[in-house]
């Protein structure tokens, strides 16, 4: 698999827009039943970043010449884990420093469990963070816009739950923090996609003269669609 520019994710900028992304984790987390993680980052440097996951198991891994390496050391479409192995992943900015991506995406979901979530990050293409870094490392990044990884994620199983823009609007050492909503959102440093990996469906069998019970609807969950 090609990698492109890791290296300028260990920027002080960089690190702090995935500061700015690792704090969707906790959220998460609180919702999720179990406790087992998986967080893959763009470069080594973001290995040092802190984690607000107490009591649970977290693996992590980050993109080093073209491979993932970490607490496990292996290729991005092929996964060590079994299926439904993890309640929670995060991936940081993968699609912007691997190509293809598309294998990669399919193990993510693999190793997910039904009802578990996926955390998905991009550099936004309608902000300055991409020039910039193209500025900064003298080589154009991969462009995978947030809709095209929606396909990506449905195609492996995972259904959009909300989407999100994070980050400053121009490159800074320091963490944005929670901002309120505005209409510029649209210009942020990165978006980030929460999927949940589909539940198998089950075909209840009902007993004679027995009629069989109607399971209740999920309630919709509203997103706000990434439009980079």
């Amino acid at each position: 698999m090609t990698h492109r520019n890791a290296s300028i994710f260990a920027r002080p900028e960089l690190a702090a827009l995935a500061r700015d992304e690792l704090a969707l984790l906790p959220v998460y987390a609180r919702r999720q039943p179990s406790c087992r993680a998986l967080i893959v980052y763009p470069h080594v440097s973001a290995r040092a970043l802190p984690l607000d996951l107490p009591a649970w198991q977290v693996t992590r891994l980050h993109v080093e010449d073209g491979r993932l390496q970490g607490d496990s050391s292996c290729e991005p479409d092929h996964l060590p884990w079994p299926e439904d192995s993890f309640d929670l992943v995060q991936v940081q900015h993968a699609a912007d420093v691997l190509e293809p991506i598309e294998a990669f995406v399919d193990e993510i979901g693999r190793v997910l469990r039904p009802g578990g979530v996926v955390l998905w990050s991009g550099l936004n293409a309608l902000g300055s963070w991409r020039s910039w870094c193209r500025l900064r490392s003298g080589a154009s990044l991969p462009l995978l816009p947030a809709g095209a990884l929606r396909r990506l994620l449905d195609r492996s199983g995972l259904a959009i739950e909300d989407s999100y823009h994070v980050g400053r609007f121009w490159p800074r050492s320091a963490a944005a923090g929670d901002r309120a909503a505005s209409a510029v959102d649209v210009f942020r440093a990165a978006w980030v996609l929460a999927a949940r990996k589909r539940r198998a469906n089950l075909t209840l069998l009902a007993r004679r003269n027995v009629r069989p019970a109607v399971p209740a609807r999920l309630a919709a969950v509203p997103s706000r669609r990434a439009c980079a």
